[in-house]
């Protein structure tokens, strides 16, 4: 099969990096396979069918593909075929890509946040260190602090 041959070539190529791999395909163990991608693999060589039903039958599945890096598509000389079309987009939807989409921008947002309020205080530090009044008192409170220095 396909896509075995397509994993044994992420396999040569991954040597010496902890890369993880699963096929999933029609005929195989689906208990097994689920085992497997709960387990987060980098790298999916995939039948849009399997994929399908592994994505429609357990949400712990759907969030670690969120995780995946490379997802393959085995048969693609039959993705365009209607048939096909429901699986392809199941796939790409909802399910998987758009949440895990969805909670990384979630992520980010919540970093800009941080990352804004911290410039807002800057900001007011910065004004209240470099405003004329600041620099003025500054220079009013060093000035007669020496004064008083000498007096005393």
């Amino acid at each position: 099969e396909l896509a075995y041959q397509i994993v044994d070539q992420f396999r040569a190529l991954g040597t010496g990096i902890t890369l993880k791999d699963q096929v999933i395909i029609g005929g195989e163990d689906p208990v097994q396979q689920a085992i497997v991608l709960n387990k987060r693999p980098h790298v999916v060589v995939a039948t849009p069918g399997r994929l399908k039903y592994h994505l429609d039958n357990d949400a712990g599945v759907a969030r670690a593909f969120g995780k995946l890096r490379y997802l393959v598509l085995d048969e693609a000389d039959r993705l365009l075929e209607r048939a096909f079309e429901e699986d392809i987009d199941s796939i790409f939807d909802v399910h998987a890509v758009r949440s895990a989409l969805e909670n990384r921008r979630s992520r980010l947002e919540k970093e800009l946040h941080q990352v804004e309020h911290i410039q807002e205080k800057f900001n007011v530090i910065h004004h209240h260190l470099t405003s004329p009044i600041a620099q003025n008192g500054m220079a009013q409170a060093g000035g007669s602090a020496g004064k008083a220095g000498i007096h005393a």
